[in-house]
């Protein structure tokens, strides 16, 4: 049934739909591969900070993404900030 199945949807795709899909497919991989370079070249400044990114990502509803976010916005550092409503001030 398998074999009947492939076969028919193989009748109805024509060779335009077939370039589209490999032309879909290929654009696919391309955009993956880009997003990984993107997130080398993301975590790499952020390797000194690693146990602060992963801290921040153990809080619920903070991803690595934000993480990192917040880091490249407001540092480690946290002493500079005179107090939290000083941080939060400066985060508005």
């Amino acid at each position: 049934m398998g074999h009947l199945h492939a076969l028919s949807i193989n009748v109805r795709i024509r060779r335009h739909h077939r370039d589209m899909l490999r032309y879909h497919w290929g654009h696919m991989g391309y955009l993956e591969e880009t997003i990984e370079e993107l997130e080398k070249q993301i975590d790499q400044p952020l390797s000194p900070d690693r146990k602060e990114v992963e801290l921040l990502d153990g809080i619920p509803g903070v991803n690595k993404a934000a993480a990192a976010t917040f880091i490249a916005g407001i540092g480690v550092n946290l002493t500079v900030f005179k107090s939290a409503k000083h941080l939060a001030h400066g985060l508005v």
